[in-house]
């Protein structure tokens, strides 16, 4: 999702941009050469040296947490930096805007979020892939983001200002998904206990229907040598 964004987002956002605001010039090619450098091409190297190199894969693989946790500090940094140079016009802003953005994130979030439901029913997918398409295609990363607001000229508007409602729209996806995310486990645990009831209950069943088969047997037979026994 985040390598076709690189290549699709500059182009979309300067046929958005220039139509909406006047006189605005947006160099698509240039913004999408930084991307290219600064996101595609650190993604690729480090999927190489990862795939060459045991040892790197697998201190990845032992240090996921931290490795997570500078990753998300760094982009905490990177946001903070970016707000902070735009405090006062972030401050002077209104409650009820920034309640709009909110709100407006949260929509377009569920219109995302209703559309690849759709495509993923279509082409039926196993239920897994259908929730991972559904989650992944409809969050909006906010690193991305950043990185392409970084590139943005003074005349495009206040950078600060224009990060604003990505970090609100990010953070609102985050608590909607997992809201979302810990009812299907739940779904799926309450599923799982109640064909682990079935099971339990359907073999008790079958011994049960194969203990009466083995005493009426076991009653016939010895009837038989009854008979038998009378006969002689």
């Amino acid at each position: 999702g985040n390598v076709l964004g690189v290549l699709t987002v500059p182009f979309i956002l300067k046929f958005v941009l220039e139509g909406v605001v006047h006189g605005l010039q947006i160099d698509a090619l240039q913004l999408l050469e930084s991307l290219l450098l600064t996101i595609l091409l650190p993604l690729i190297l480090g999927k190489i040296v990862r795939h060459c190199n045991k040892s790197i894969m697998n201190f990845g693989k032992a240090r996921k947490t931290e490795l997570s946790l500078i990753n998300n500090g760094s982009l905490v940094l990177i946001v903070w930096q970016t707000i902070s140079e735009s405090q006062q016009t972030v401050m002077s802003t209104d409650l009820v805007s920034i309640l709009l953005l909110v709100i407006s994130g949260i929509i377009i979030h569920f219109v995302f979020f209703g559309l690849n439901f759709l495509v993923a029913k279509i082409v039926k997918w196993g239920i897994e892939e259908q929730r991972a398409v559904i989650l992944i295609a409809s969050q909006k990363t906010l690193p991305v983001a950043v990185t392409i607001i970084s590139y943005f000229g003074a005349q495009v508007g206040n950078k600060g200002l224009i990060t604003l409602p990505c970090i609100l729209a990010y953070l609102a996806q985050l608590f909607i998904d997992s809201f979302i995310v810990s009812r299907w486990v739940a779904n799926d645990a309450k599923l799982s206990c109640q064909n682990e009831k079935i099971y339990l209950v359907l073999p008790r069943n079958q011994k049960n229907y194969c203990d009466n088969d083995l005493i009426n047997n076991t009653s016939s037979m010895q009837i038989q040598k009854n008979q038998q026994n009378c006969c002689e």
